[in-house]
C-alpha cells in the first residue's frame, strides 16, 4: 500500500489474464533420475517420445539424461544397472506397461518387484511412477515443466510443474504491491514464499517483518500491530511502534492470518483500503507504505458458528492468491529436497547421500507426507543419526490437509470446561495442538480459555508463584505452563516483560 492509495488499483504485469497457457505453464512427460550414486545425476531426465506409441529402452549405456539447462547429457553409466535394457511402452496418456530386462538385474515398481510386465497408472502415486533397478538407481516416469523458472531469489527447490508455478507466480506478483494470500497445509513454504515475494520486488532494500497472528494474545493484538501513544492504556509509559511502522517501505508478513483476532480484522481492512493505520490514543490516522502478504494453512472463507473471518478481508486478500502445493502432489521433488537438507544439516558431518540406500527412498517416495516438507527435514535427520524414521503405512490425515467443510469445526459452546483443560494438558498448553483437537478454530480456543472460570490469566498469578515454578523446573517453559495451568505463548510473553528471562 502507498500512501493512502488503494492498493487494489495497482495492476498486474502484461500478459497476465489468468486464462491460457504460457510457456512456463506446460510440461512434457519424462523419466527422471530420482537417486544415482553420482548426486549430479539426481534430477536429470529424458523427455519421452512424443510418439505414444514408442517403446523407451532403459539400460545402463542408455538414453542420454539432460541437466535442467539441457545440457552434457549422459546415460545412467552404473555398473549395478544391466545392459540389457527394460522397456517402457505408453498405453495410454498416464498408463505405461513396464517389462524387466532380459538379465538378473533386479526391477522394482512403486516398491514391489516384478518378474514379468506389469501395466501402471501414474496416478496410483501422486503423479509418478518410480522404478528402483538393482536397489541402486531410482527412476521416475512424471510430467515436468518445458521451462523451469528461477527468478535471482529463488527459495523453492525442486523441478516438479506444482513448485515452477509458484515461481511463475511469485515472480509476477513481486512486481506488484497488490496484498497476496498464501494458502497451503503447514509445512509447504508458504514464508519461504513470503521471503521470495519481498526480495524479488522493489521493496527487497526494505525490513521484512514477520508476526505469527495465531501466537497474538487478542487483548494486545491492537497495539502490536499499530502501535500505541504514550498514556493511551494504563501502564503504557511510552510511545510504541506496531508491526506496521516497522514494516515502513518494507513488506509486512502475516502468518496463520485466519486466527486474526475479530476485532483487529476491519482495522487489517482498513489498512488494506486506505493505506493509513490508526495508532492506540491517537486521534488521525497515520500513512504507511508497506506491502501485505498473509498466509494459512486452512480455509477462511467458511461461514461456521466459532470460526469468524471478516468475508470483505477474505476477498480484499485473496485477489492475489498462491497455493502451496503439498509435497505428496510433488514426489519428483523429494530427492533434491533430501540432498539440500544433508548439505544444510549440522546432523550431517560427513554423511554420504549414498549411505541412504535406493530401499530407503523408494519408502520416502512411496510415503504421503502429511507434515510436508518439515516432516521429510525431520525424517532425513533420523536416518543420518541411524534411527527410524518411523512413517506410517497409513499416515492419517492432518488436520491442515483435511476437506474443507462445515463439519471440520464443532460449535465452541459445545466444549465443555473439563475438555478444554484435557486438551490443553494434552498439548502442552500450546493454542493450536489444542484447538485441532477439539476441531474449533485458535481464535475460539483463545475465547474459551479466556472464559473459562479455572483458568487463570496470566498477569492474575503472583510473581512469587512464578518463581518457585520456574526455579522448579528451569528453563523448561512447558513445565511452566503446565504447573501453572496458563498458555505458553502468553506466559513467555509474560515473564520477559516481568524481567524474569531475557
Amino acid at each position: 500500500m502507498k500512501n493512502g492509495t488503494d492498493i487494489g488499483q495497482d495492476t498486474l504485469p502484461p500478459n497476465f489474464n489468468g486464462r491460457g497457457r504460457s510457456v512456463a505453464d506446460r510440461s512434457e512427460l519424462a523419466l527422471v533420475v530420482l537417486w544415482h550414486h553420482d548426486r549430479n545425476m539426481v534430477g536429470r531426465f529424458s523427455p519421452f517420445p512424443t510418439d505414444a506409441a514408442e517403446v523407451v529402452h532403459v539400460s545402463r549405456l542408455y538414453p542420454d539424461f539432460h541437466n535442467q539447462e539441457k545440457t552434457g547429457a549422459m546415460p545412467l553409466s552404473d555398473p549395478h544397472v544391466s545392459r540389457s535394457p527394460i522397456t517402457i511402452e505408453r498405453l495410454k496418456p498416464k498408463e505405461f506397461r513396464i517389462s524387466p530386462a532380459n538379465s538378473r538385474m533386479t526391477v522394482q515398481v512403486n516398491g514391489k518387484r516384478i518378474k514379468e510386465a506389469l501395466d501402471v497408472v501414474s496416478k496410483d502415486q501422486g503423479g509418478i511412477i518410480f522404478i528402483t533397478l538393482s536397489n541402486h538407481v531410482v527412476l521416475g516416469i512424471c510430467d515436468l515443466p518445458v521451462v523451469q523458472l528461477a527468478g535471482p531469489h529463488n527459495s523453492l527447490l525442486g523441478i516438479s510443474c506444482e513448485i515452477n508455478r509458484c515461481r511463475k507466480l511469485i515472480s509476477r506478483f513481486a512486481s506488484t504491491d497488490l496484498p497476496v494470500m498464501l494458502m497451503g497445509e503447514t509445512g509447504t513454504g508458504k514464508e519461504l514464499a513470503a521471503h521470495d515475494l519481498h526480495a524479488n520486488s522493489g521493496r527487497d532494500s526494505g525490513p521484512l517483518v514477520t508476526i505469527n497472528m495465531a501466537a497474538i494474545p487478542q487483548e494486545l493484538a491492537v497495539t502490536e500491530l499499530f502501535g500505541n501513544k504514550k498514556g493511551a492504556f494504563t501502564g503504557s509509559t511510552q510511545d510504541r511502534r506496531g508491526f506496521f511502522q516497522k514494516a515502513e517501505k518494507g513488506t509486512l508478513f502475516c502468518d496463520e492470518i485466519g486466527d486474526t483476532p475479530p476485532l483487529v480484522q476491519p482495522m487489517l481492512l482498513r489498512a488494506l483500503e486506505t493505506g493509513t493505520i490508526q495508532v492506540l490514543g491517537q486521534d488521525t490516522g497515520t500513512p504507511i507504505n508497506v506491502r501485505f502478504i498473509a498466509a494459512t494453512d486452512r480455509p477462511v472463507d467458511l461461514d461456521v458458528e466459532g470460526y469468524r473471518f471478516s468475508k470483505p478481508l477474505y476477498h480484499r486478500l485473496s485477489a492475489a492468491h498462491i497455493k502451496m502445493p503439498a509435497l505428496r502432489e510433488r514426489k519428483v521433488d523429494i530427492p533434491l529436497l533430501i540432498l539440500h537438507f544433508l548439505d544444510q544439516s549440522a546432523v550431517a558431518r560427513g554423511f554420504h547421500h549414498t549411505q541412504i540406500d535406493a530401499s530407503q527412498i523408494t519408502g520416502l517416495l512411496s510415503y504421503s507426507w502429511p507434515g510436508n516438507v518439515r516432516e521429510l527435514k525431520n525424517a532425513v535427520n533420523a536416518i543420518m543419526l541411524g534411527e527410524d524414521p518411523n512413517l506410517l503405512d497409513e499416515p492419517s490425515t492432518s488436520p491442515s490437509s483435511r476437506t474443507a467443510s462445515k463439519d471440520q469445526y464443532r460449535a465452541p459452546s459445545s466444549v465443555a470446561n473439563d475438555e478444554l483443560i484435557a486438551a490443553l494438558n494434552k498439548a502442552d498448553w500450546l493454542i493450536k495442538p489444542a484447538a485441532e483437537s477439539l476441531s474449533i478454530s485458535r481464535t475460539s480456543c483463545y475465547d474459551l480459555i479466556k472464559k473459562c472460570p479455572t483458568i487463570r490469566s496470566v498477569e492474575d498469578i503472583p510473581l512469587k508463584e512464578m518463581r518457585q515454578v520456574m526455579a522448579r523446573h528451569p528453563g523448561d517453559l512447558a513445565a511452566w505452563s503446565a504447573a501453572l495451568q496458563v498458555p505458553q505463548e502468553a506466559l513467555r510473553k509474560h515473564v520477559r516483560s516481568a524481567g524474569l528471562i531475557r
